[in-house]
């Protein structure tokens, strides 16, 4: 991939939902491997529909390499804050700068409002990768249900 043939686009009308589904369906795989009892696996099918109301009530961003859509954001309105929900590079096309490159293009996109992003422990490149744009802003526990307290 050359910086020559990638763009970052923010997507305002529904497009390429078959190539944005795909990306999400790998996405849920990887969080499967990790935690299979928290995160089921998805169909094809529910994923676009889920696309299909990210582009109706939130934000959705992609990165273009020859006209190929190769990574996404999704930036979600939770309660008063907006949060990076989804963000999903293919693997061929990490360590490329693109995930850096479409976070900036929310931030381009979206500058008056506070944005955080959303990460799950298990998760240490994404964790490593936002602390290079984003101050920690808080932590949250969970209480495990193999470590109950007497």
């Amino acid at each position: 991939m050359s910086d020559t043939y990638l763009t970052i686009k923010y997507a305002q009308e529904p497009l390429n939902i078959d190539r944005l589904a795909y990306l999400l369906v790998e996405l849920d795989q990887i969080h499967h491997q990790a935690s299979p009892e928290r995160f089921p696996l998805h169909s094809l099918e529910r994923r676009k529909a889920d696309i299909v109301k990210l582009f109706a009530q939130d934000h959705l961003f992609y990165a273009e390499d020859r006209s190929q859509i190769i990574g996404f954001a999704s930036v979600v309105k939770r309660k008063d804050a907006l949060v990076i929900e989804h963000l999903y590079v293919e693997p061929e096309f990490r360590h490329q700068k693109v995930a850096t490159k479409i976070v900036e293009k929310i931030f381009e996109k979206i500058p008056d409002k506070e944005i955080f992003a959303s990460v799950y422990a298990f998760n240490s490149p994404a964790i490593k990768f936002y602390d290079q744009l984003f101050e920690l802003s808080s932590l949250v526990f969970k209480r495990s249900k193999q470590k109950i307290v007497n």
